[in-house]
């Protein structure tokens, strides 16, 4: 069950991906006209906290110890980037690229997942390319891999070599 709630999890993220290109600039055109840069602070720092707080009971009674390490770097690596990327879509990329680094590693194994990022990082760059406002480029070809590499490290590091399954199988 829950190997098809990861590959569910994986498809909807995946999905996610194209909606925020397409969609992301009016969104954050309208979230901009209806909510000042203070408020909107507020609800990232809150969902921040949130999921920290989250993050922190699911270390705390499921790994043991020595794996504490990883969730710590991993919120420090997706709080602290997204701060210093110019925009909200960009911050929300970066965030969605690692959850799709992370469910690809967990869904299809390491050689597998390091393809799907590669190629979902590169071709939603083209797809920006095509919209017509958007710009496509390498330095967000560059972030998107960096995310998917960060989030698939974290899965590798919590769950063992064994329970990525599929890593040299199929």
């Amino acid at each position: 069950m829950q190997d098809i709630v990861t590959k569910l999890s994986w498809f909807i993220t995946l999905a996610v991906i194209p909606l925020l290109s397409i969609f992301g600039r009016p969104l954050q055109r309208a979230v901009i006209q209806e909510i000042s840069s203070e408020q909107l602070a507020a609800v990232f720092l809150t969902i921040s906290a949130g999921l920290l707080g989250i993050l922190a009971v699911f270390v705390l009674r499921n790994l043991p110890r020595q794996k504490w390490i990883h969730p710590i770097w991993a919120s420090l690596v997706f709080i602290v980037i997204p701060l210093f990327l110019p925009t909200v879509v960009e911050r929300l990329h970066f965030i969605v690229f690692g959850l799709f680094g992370y469910l690809s590693l967990r869904s299809w194994g390491s050689q597998k997942a390091i393809a799907l990022c590669f190629l979902a990082g590169l071709l939603d760059e083209i797809l920006q390319w095509w919209l017509p406002d958007r710009v496509g480029d390498w330095r967000d070809v560059g972030f998107n891999w960096f995310a998917c590499l960060a989030g698939s490290l974290l899965a590798y590091f919590l769950w063992s070599r064994h329970e990525t399954h599929r890593d040299n199988t199929d």
